[in-house]
C-alpha cells in the first residue's frame, strides 16, 4: 500500500483507498491459495463467494474506519471516512451489507450443495452481525471491544468445519 502511494505521488485514486486495499490483501490472502490450486475445477459459485467474501472484508474495515472515526479525524489519517464523511460511509457500509446480503441469499437458492447452502447461511450471519454491531455502537459497546467483535464475525467461517 505504501508503495503505491509513494510511486503514484498520493493522488487520491479511490483504489488507493486504505479499506480497499486492506481488504483485497485480506481476500487475496484467504481465497488465493485454494482458487489458484482448483483453477481449472472452479465454478460461477466459486467465484461469487469469493466475490462475497470480499464485500464482507471491505464492510469489515469500513466498520472499524466507523468506530476509529473520532481518532483518525484527530490524527489526520487518511481513511474513507475523513475524505467522505461519516453520514457517507454509513451509506455505503449499509449499502455493501445489503448487496452482500442479497448475494448470499442468491447463492443460498441458487445452489443445491448443502455445503454451499451452510456457507451462504455462515456469510449472511457475518453480515448480520456487522450491521447489529453497527446499530447497537452507541449503546453495547464499550472501549476497545468492537474490535473483538469486529474479528470475531470472521471466526463463523470456522463453523463449517464442525459440519
Amino acid at each position: 500500500y505504501l508503495v503505491l502511494v509513494h510511486f503514484t505521488g498520493g493522488r487520491n485514486n479511490v483504489f488507493l483507498q486504505k479499506e480497499v486495499m486492506v481488504a483485497t490483501v485480506y481476500v487475496t490472502g484467504v481465497w488465493g491459495g485454494p482458487m489458484v490450486l482448483a483453477w481449472k475445477t472452479l465454478v460461477a459459485m466459486d467465484w461469487l463467494f469469493a466475490v462475497i467474501f470480499l464485500l464482507l472484508a471491505f464492510t469489515n474495515v469500513l466498520y472499524f474506519t466507523v468506530f476509529d472515526a473520532d481518532s483518525d479525524t484527530i490524527d489526520h489519517h487518511p481513511t474513507l471516512l475523513t475524505r467522505i464523511g461519516l453520514r457517507k460511509t454509513l451509506r455505503l457500509f449499509y449499502a455493501l451489507s445489503l448487496t452482500t446480503c442479497l448475494a448470499a441469499c442468491f447463492s443460498f437458492f441458487y445452489t443445491d450443495l448443502t455445503l454451499y447452502k451452510i456457507a451462504s447461511l455462515i456469510y449472511i450471519l457475518m453480515d448480520l452481525m456487522m450491521v447489529a454491531l453497527i446499530f447497537y455502537k452507541k449503546t453495547t459497546i464499550v472501549g476497545v471491544n468492537y474490535r473483538y467483535l469486529g474479528e470475531m464475525v470472521f471466526w463463523l467461517p470456522g463453523l463449517l468445519l464442525l459440519g
